[in-house]
């Protein structure tokens, strides 16, 4: 029941109040695409950031490759059926995401750590535009044709994207995140029905990917 109610709740905007009488069997709530994620690599996870601990992490990245990773592990986060872990990589001196579906073995560093006092998780992900994130963030402005310009226009994408309808029946969105890799992604799912306005850098990578899967055809 509760998970039926936070479905409902997700996708209304304001209060909603609902007699429990009135949720028969004529609700239903489809599941959705998730991962698998192994409750012991969780659990060792949030122990490691209740503890304070360092995390030694063997890791297949999204690209097939399997690395070794230090970790400084600082908060988890749910997003679209999976678990994230927020931390620093000691060897990039940088905050990163890992999906705990594809971490292949987690132990301990046997070193603590002290957090750092500005770090703070509603600012990390402020203006996300997925679940990965880069230092400098974009000012995108995206242009989408009639033919889908209603399907974008009804959905919240990120919390301070702005709609604009134009006289020719396309839709124009903008927004400012510092995600890259989903957005690209998320574009390329819209060719033919989308044009990248700026900035000049995600259009150039929305050309590039577009180039390499026509290779890849072509071959």
């Amino acid at each position: 029941m509760r998970s039926v109610m936070g479905k409902i709740a997700e996708s209304l905007e304001g209060t909603v109040s609902v007699e429990l009488e009135s949720l028969t069997d004529q609700f239903t709530v489809l599941s959705e695409d998730r991962a698998r994620v192994d409750p012991e690599v969780w659990e060792g996870a949030a122990r490691a950031i209740n503890q304070r601990e360092q995390l030694r992490m063997r890791y297949q990245r999204f690209d097939g490759v399997v690395r070794d990773y230090l970790l400084e592990p600082y908060h988890l986060a749910a997003y679209h059926g999976n678990w994230y872990l927020v931390a620093l990589n000691a060897a990039a001196r940088r905050v990163e995401t890992f999906a705990l579906s594809r971490c292949r073995a987690l132990g301990g560093g046997g070193e603590h750590f002290a957090p750092p006092a500005a770090f703070d998780a509603r600012a990390f992900f402020a203006g996300a535009f997925g679940i990965s994130q880069a230092e400098r963030p974009w000012k995108v402005r995206l242009v989408f044709s009639r033919e889908v310009a209603t399907y974008i226009g009804e959905r919240m994408w990120q919390p301070n994207q702005w709609m604009s309808r134009r006289r020719d029946g396309s839709l124009e969105l903008r927004l400012q995140t510092a995600s890259r890799k989903e957005l690209t992604r998320w574009i390329l799912s819209w060719v033919p029905y989308v044009k990248v306005v700026a900035p000049r850098e995600l259009r150039e990578r929305v050309r590039e990917r577009l180039r390499q899967r026509l290779s890849e055809n072509v071959k």
